[in-house]
């Protein structure tokens, strides 16, 4: 891989749902750090937290120096413009984006997107297969890309939920969804930390899990299945 893409965790700590639910611990570290560490066997990728200015994100401050990634702070509600500015501030011009409530994440699926990404420079975006239990995957896209997004459609949906426009929009972006072995899919199942009984499920497989190397998408799969 290549220097020149950073590795984006959209984070904030005012959920609706589950307020402060990245700083929520399992095996005595946040969910955000059980998050940071998956990824971190990604190499020569920047992985940088974007959060908001707001003082209740401080706390990423401490998490970002403890782990050694960057931080960029920018606005809580205009995410498309905080992750755009995160790029060019750190002057990355390609993005892997990744939201920062997956502490199930698998590096592996993230890797294989965006090597795919790199080698096919016409495609301008790229998101893993939707078949693919929600927390698991990740998209990959240009700057350039996410900025024309923002040029041409600056609606609430879009500025909130970054790529909204980009997949709306197939003739204007070159877009790829990547397809994944079945035996990883379940579209049906959620690996993503919104609410009480989903911090309670992701526990369950830290605890059940005692080798992290087997926290990955096929094995959680199989678990929740039965």
């Amino acid at each position: 891989m290549t220097k020149n893409i950073s590795l984006i965790i959209e984070a904030r700590s005012t959920s609706r749902r589950l307020p402060n639910k990245h700083f929520l611990k399992a095996n005595n570290k946040m969910m955000i750090e059980h998050q940071i560490e998956r990824l971190k066997i990604l190499k020569k990728v920047n992985i940088i937290i974007a959060t908001t200015k707001n003082k209740s994100d401080d706390k990423f401050e401490k998490i970002s120096k403890k782990l050694k990634i960057n931080i960029f702070r920018g606005s809580e509600k205009n995410v498309l413009l905080r992750v755009i500015s995160a790029a060019k501030f750190f002057n990355e011009n390609i993005i892997c984006r990744v939201t920062g409530d997956s502490p199930l994440i698998d590096a592996k699926i993230v890797k294989k997107c965006i090597k795919y990404f790199l080698n096919n420079k016409k495609i301008d975006y790229l998101e893993s297969d939707k078949n693919l239990p929600v927390g698991t995957g990740c998209s990959v896209s240009k700057l350039s890309c996410l900025i024309k997004s923002y040029n041409l459609n600056k609606s609430k949906k879009n500025l909130e939920h970054v790529t909204w426009f980009i997949k709306n929009n197939p003739k204007k972006f070159n877009i790829k969804f990547l397809k994944f072995p079945s035996y990883l899919h379940g579209k049906e199942i959620s690996f993503t930390l919104d609410t009480k009984d989903d911090f309670k499920k992701i526990k369950n497989i830290f605890a059940k899990f005692k080798n992290k190397k087997k926290i990955n998408c096929e094995n959680v799969v199989k678990f929740l299945s039965f």
